[in-house]
């Protein structure tokens, strides 16, 4: 049975401004779960489905990618994108 991979995000709306619609993709060594795009800041789901074959495992490894990003600053080290206030795996 399939599953449902459920990610709540939020995009600094002055980010999605100045960067432009951003993609985020999910994706393991062997599959690709699909990408969405979003062209407003604030909070998002990002829903793909997850392949039942792809469930035959204990550990589920999911990278996920954004097509953009701000890069680190001399006021902030690090690399901004996105937050991720949750993850979870659903039965479909």
């Amino acid at each position: 049975m399939p599953a449902s991979l459920r990610v709540q995000l939020y995009f600094p709306p002055e980010e999605v401004h100045q960067l432009g619609p951003i993609t985020v993709q999910a994706r393991s060594s062997d599959y690709n779960y699909g990408s969405v795009t979003y062209k407003e800041g604030g909070p998002h789901e990002f829903v793909v489905t997850v392949p039942a074959e792809a469930l035959i495992t204990n550990i589920l490894p999911i990278t996920f990618c954004l097509n953009k990003y701000l890069p680190a600053s001399k006021t902030d080290p690090r690399d901004l994108g996105t937050v991720v206030t949750s993850i979870r795996l659903e039965n479909e």
